[in-house]
């Protein structure tokens, strides 16, 4: 018996409620990647799915239902608004990160010189010099599957004033001066990591979550470096694990020095500090 476009969504949909509230958009984002057709088109297609297809989308609805993250099964994210593909060994980014996109972008300056530490799919190293807030970006990653992802995504979106290369922030020679160091580091305490969603616990590279340590390892560290590696006026902004870190990591800035501004996410929780 053959399917049609309304069938796989109305069953698509029964098994995605499953295991998520946005089931109906998923199950049409998951039904375009199969179809080939842009989401906003899905339900003008009056036809008959042929059974190739329809197995590809019962195999993509069952990843779902084992808690593979979305994004790995569409093989793609948006970051405000620029499409970034993704790889299986590299942190996907949250839409909260964004905010640090508008915090920088508000702050009507040009940083010439960037660090960003982390890059992950190089979603913010991009995104900072296609908005045009950055010009030069030093962008490292301990994951050299995440340097390989940043580059294959700079050069779709011809991005093309960042170096991306291979790094341990603890190990750097800190030679240069920066005007921006942006960084989303891993800040969740070790001891909570058997508390995570199943998704994030069985898909998310360990080392983009957790220092191992108590979550302020690399506050700290950078507290103590970040005068040297910055130039006259140049600022630090981090994301961070939320109200619960947010007096820790004031303090651990202020005690060298720094002054702070906190900044809310989309959820209106405390997310990021900017130290200058």
């Amino acid at each position: 018996m053959s399917s049609t476009i309304l069938d796989l969504l109305s069953f698509g949909r029964k098994k995605l409620k499953q295991v998520t509230s946005n089931y109906k958009q998923e199950c049409v984002w998951m039904l375009s990647k199969v179809m080939k057709i842009d989401s906003s088109d899905l339900l003008t297609f009056d036809q008959k799915v042929n059974k190739n297809k329809h197995d590809l989308f019962l195999k993509l609805i069952t990843r779902r239902l084992n808690n593979e993250p979305l994004q790995y099964i569409l093989e793609s994210i948006y970051f405000y608004g620029y499409k970034f593909k993704i790889h299986n060994s590299v942190f996907i980014p949250r839409q909260e990160t964004e905010v640090c996109i508008d915090i920088l972008k508000n702050k009507a300056t040009i940083y010439h010189n960037t660090l960003e530490v982390g890059c992950g799919l190089g979603c913010i190293s991009i995104t900072l010099v296609l908005e045009k807030i950055c010009k030069n970006i030093d962008s490292i990653d301990v994951n050299n599957f995440a340097i390989k992802a940043a580059q294959d995504n700079a050069f779709d979106l011809g991005c093309k004033s960042i170096n991306f290369f291979q790094q341990n922030f603890f190990d750097i020679d800190y030679k240069k001066k920066y005007d921006l160091i942006v960084s989303n580091p891993p800040y969740i305490p070790i001891s909570e990591i058997k508390d995570l969603d199943l998704e994030v616990k069985l898909h998310d590279p360990l080392q983009a979550l957790t220092d191992y340590s108590d979550g302020l390892k690399f506050y700290k560290y950078l507290s103590v470096i970040g005068k040297d590696m910055l130039n006259d006026d140049g600022i630090i902004c981090l994301e961070f694990g939320g109200e619960k870190q947010k007096t820790s990591i004031i303090k651990i800035f202020e005690e060298q020095g720094f002054r702070t501004q906190i900044f809310c996410d989309l959820n209106k929780d405390p997310r990021f500090i900017v130290a200058s």
